[in-house]
């Protein structure tokens, strides 16, 4: 298994939140102290696909991976760039991945890699796959309130 990473490329910090809630109870420290985080990866305006394409290109390109022998693509998301078509679709095309594999989205939250993991392990097993390519991504920021300090913080 080889992992990859391409985070949003905005950064919010805690003291981005206390200048933005306006709230004395809500300092930089009490935010840290509640959440361990003293910053967070954002999106500005880039869409699950876009994070999705740079870490699977960041993954070929770093461990010389040719895309031509991936033939099933998994995309964990619970922001899809759109309802139809499914995002992982999106990504078999940016990424120039042959039409004739599988691509499937699959909506899940915390255990969604855990369930990927899962589903890949099948793929692999009944020789439904030879590589198959797991792709976590997300755009909360995108789709949280900025005022939610209950969400916005963690």
């Amino acid at each position: 298994m080889l992992i990859s990473c391409v985070l949003g490329s905005q950064n919010l910090t805690n003291e981005d939140l206390n200048k933005l809630y306006y709230d004395p109870k809500w300092s930089s420290s009490k935010i840290y102290r509640k959440t361990g985080i003293h910053s967070r990866p954002v999106v500005k305006d880039e869409l699950v696909s876009d994070l999705a394409v740079g870490a699977a290109e960041r993954l070929f390109e770093e461990h010389g991976i040719d895309r031509r022998e991936v033939d099933f693509l998994l995309l964990c998301t619970q922001s899809p760039d759109y309802y139809l078509p499914t995002t992982a679709c999106l990504v078999q095309d940016r990424l120039g991945l042959p039409t004739s594999i599988g691509a499937l989205d699959f909506n899940l939250g915390c255990s969604g890699f855990i369930y990927g993991l899962s589903l890949a392990q099948g793929l692999l097993s009944t020789e439904a796959a030879n590589k198959v390519l797991l792709i976590m991504s997300e755009t909360y920021s995108r789709h949280v309130h900025p005022m939610d300090k209950s969400t916005r913080t963690i």
